[in-house]
């Protein structure tokens, strides 16, 4: 006999948050394709500049991880909110492509942290503890 898990709620939009996130996934994938034929590159040549790089790769994107991290721990401890780590480096993660992918930058990007933690965060305050942080991620960068 196979023991049977309780049926786990599904919350409301989840089905439509899977389809979009796929959908982006997968329009994200062509976009790279197009870029990379585009370019006139072809697998060798990916596999030539990642093998001159070699695992230097990994530690790259190990490093920009840690920098998201502590971004996110920054923006948490700023707002003095009890709001996850995971919540925060996914918000940050997604303004900072935001901020990315459009012209606006930060004006596009800060905002865009605030709006994915709108559940979490008091809206009276974070405006504030917002600006501290990018100021000091300004400051850092030089921007």
């Amino acid at each position: 006999m196979l023991l049977q898990m309780p049926p786990t709620p599904q919350q409301p939009g989840s089905r439509r948050r899977v389809t979009l996130t796929l959908l982006l996934a997968a329009a994200g994938v062509a976009v790279l394709a197009w870029t990379i034929d585009r370019l006139g590159l072809d697998a060798a040549d990916l596999r030539a500049g990642l093998a001159d790089v070699g695992w230097w790769f990994v530690a790259i994107l190990l490093l920009s991880f840690v920098r998201f991290v502590l971004r996110a721990r920054a923006w948490v401890e700023l707002t003095g909110l009890p709001i996850p780590l995971r919540d925060a480096l996914a918000a940050t993660i997604s303004g900072d492509a935001i901020g990315n992918l459009t012209p606006l930058g930060l004006i596009a990007s800060e905002p865009s942290k605030a709006l994915y933690l709108r559940r979490q965060a008091d809206p009276g305050g974070r405006a504030r503890r917002q600006c501290d942080e990018t100021f000091f991620e300004t400051a850092r960068t030089g921007a």
